[in-house]
């Protein structure tokens, strides 16, 4: 069933960049979905299908490198961590 999962990550980006970094993967189609997980320290979550991680993992590089991205990681779908939890 975890197939049917996105891969999960989470970012903490430049603020005056946020615009440019969360604009340029939607720009490039069904790539990932975002969300300010955490707006008050910039802190994003991204949903990344399993067949667009390489592409999305170059283009954090990209952000990396440009320092627009200061810190970031794979955790756990909260998701699916969600779903398994007994109520």
């Amino acid at each position: 069933m975890s197939n049917l999962y996105s891969r999960y990550f989470q970012a903490t980006l430049l603020r005056e960049k946020i615009w440019f970094v969360v604009g340029a993967l939607k720009s490039q189609e069904n790539l990932c979905f975002d969300r300010a997980i955490d707006p008050e320290n910039n802190r994003f979550e991204f949903f990344v299908p399993e067949q667009r991680v390489t592409e999305f993992l170059d283009c954090i590089r990209l952000f990396e490198e440009q320092k627009m991205v200061t810190h970031f990681e794979e955790l756990p779908n909260r998701i699916l961590l969600q779903k398994m939890m007994p109520n």
